[in-house]
């Protein structure tokens, strides 16, 4: 009897250590087979995914944001120490205090579905390095942005993506080995053929089709995660304010019923009156120079600013650790994202602005629809959709002109206008026009309506080959990708090492689907 009534703790023993040995060796699968995570090093995603990267305060406009230093952390030495960065919201050069060293955080922690591969353009995924997949006895894993699949070419030209299925390139030359499909060299960059398609398709306004090139647009999801900030309306620089004129404020003439809320710093605005008044955004990134003449949007990124010592502890000495790679990062950028809270009363109306070169994209909001319009040359029928809008209250509202289509979110709701909001990609010219300087966003409101919130945003743009000399946005750049190949490009277009530079991937060395991610805290979420 007495050994009969230890059998029920024998059982419960085993049984637990059956169910341990079932967990152990169910991780051990997910990580072979299913699941495996990585922790991304470098800074060529940024900032979808974050390298190693301090995370930074601007002293003047307390605006926070990562900079690269992942040669401080790789390649330690005096010259590599970053000490200082550039404010990508108010252009402030400043100083992180020499006497409290900000620590370099880690790369971001994700996890990777090794069994699902590239399906559909705009992916992150993580491969092998064709180039060197190890190096000393390490695996040189690899994240970046899956943009062209087999059989295709692929272009980039202006900032932005494009596709063509028909070039099949029969005459040039193919590997000895199969298995070296992936060089640079036999990617066929910038080939006669495809520049005269593109060429072509420009001409024609780029139709779609399998014929020639045809614009890649961005889903939504995917546009609002390569977003990159302009300038945030909140974070005003302090040293700035009652010195220059800011950012925001009404246009010259046209400002009819507009008063800022609080004049240091102009956060908000309130319309009064049935007279159509507008305010307006100039990108006066000089201003601290005494120039407070707009300057044109460009692709340069906070993350690439990092400031380091050169052979002296005087801050006198600092230098710029990321130099802008053949003058890519001062490239225009027009495809530009604006948003804002508005309070909107019975009968008001308010028109969001994204300029373009010579044309103007518009917005209206107005009895429970809102309408898209577009001013310049060319004909462009009104497009008028249902919104949330149905009464009077506080909503938010984001504009986008990305990809050559316009975007509209009430709530982050987005409002559907298929194909309607769509235009030609060679309606984006004329870089040094004037909207361009002095009215590249802007806002519009008649009745009764308080602004707020107002952030300006801008697409991620692809530039050319990375360690060519570029200083012209009209630069056309095309791949081909093999079959059983995949194009992958970075985020951060102007510091990434990718398909650009060295080619393709082979199907052989693509790990996995990069689908989440679990570390920092404030990170944790989904990838786009």
């Amino acid at each position: 009897m007495p050994a009969a009534a230890k059998a029920p703790h024998r059982d419960q023993v085993r049984a637990t250590l059956v169910t341990l040995v079932f967990v152990v060796v169910l991780v051990l699968i997910l990580q072979l087979f299913v699941l495996e995570a990585f922790v991304i090093p470098t800074g060529s995603m940024a900032e979808t995914q974050l390298g190693y990267h301090k995370n930074v305060v601007c002293q003047q406009c307390q605006y926070g944001f990562p900079v690269n230093c992942s040669d401080e952390v790789e390649r330690p030495s005096r010259d590599t120490y970053v000490y200082g960065y550039k404010c990508p919201n108010c252009q402030n050069v400043g100083m992180v205090d020499w006497n409290d060293r900000v620590s370099p955080t880690s790369g971001d922690r994700v996890l990777v579905h090794k069994a699902m591969s590239a399906d559909e353009r705009g992916q992150v995924v993580v491969f092998k390095y064709p180039v060197a997949p190890q190096k000393k006895q390490q695996a040189q894993n690899y994240i970046k942005r899956c943009v062209g699949f087999g059989e295709e070419t692929i272009a980039l030209a202006y900032g932005d993506l494009y596709v063509a299925k028909a070039l099949k390139y029969a005459d040039r030359t193919r590997p000895d080995d199969p298995r070296d499909a992936w060089q640079e060299a036999f990617t066929f960059p910038r080939d006669p053929a495809a520049l005269a398609l593109f060429a072509d398709g420009k001409a024609k306004g780029f139709p779609a089709g399998i014929d020639g090139f045809e614009l890649f647009r961005k889903p939504d999801e995917l546009a609002m995660a390569m977003r990159r900030i302009v300038y945030d309306n909140d974070f005003q620089p302090a040293d700035l304010l009652g010195k220059v004129p800011p950012r925001w404020a009404t246009r010259s003439g046209e400002g009819a019923g507009w008063a800022a809320e609080d004049a240091k710093p102009a956060k908000a605005f309130t319309h009064q009156g049935d007279a159509i008044g507008w305010i307006g955004y100039r990108h006066s990134v000089k201003a601290r120079d005494g120039d407070n003449a707009p300057q044109k949007i460009t692709n340069g990124m906070g993350y690439n600013g990092g400031l380091g010592y050169g052979d002296s502890d005087q801050p006198t000495r600092l230098r710029s650790l990321k130099s802008d790679v053949g003058g890519s990062e001062n490239l225009w950028v027009g495809d530009l994202m604006l948003e804002c809270a508005a309070k909107l009363e019975a009968g008001s109306q308010l028109t969001l602005e994204l300029s373009k070169g010579e044309h103007r994209y518009q917005a209206t909001f107005a009895d429970g629809q809102v309408t898209l319009v577009c001013t310049g040359p060319g004909n462009w029928p009104p497009v008028t959709r249902p919104t949330p809008i149905s009464k009077p209250g506080t909503y938010q509202l984001r504009f986008a002109n990305v990809d050559c289509r316009l975007r509209v979110w009430v709530n982050d709701t987005a409002i559907d206008f298929g194909a309607e909001a769509d235009y030609p990609p060679t309606a984006d010219g004329k870089e040094d026009h004037p909207n361009n300087l002095e009215a590249p966003a802007g806002v519009a409101a008649k009745g009764t309506v308080a602004v707020s919130g107002l952030k300006l945003w801008r697409d991620t743009h692809y530039t050319p080959d990375f360690f060519r000399s570029v200083t012209t946005r009209d630069t056309v750049e095309t791949y081909y990708v093999h079959p059983g190949h995949y194009l992958c490009l970075g985020d951060n277009s102007a510091q990434s090492s990718d398909g650009r530079t060295w080619g393709v991937v082979p199907e052989r060395l693509m790990i996995g689907r990069a689908v989440f991610t679990f570390f920092p805290v404030h990170r944790i979420g989904v990838i786009r």
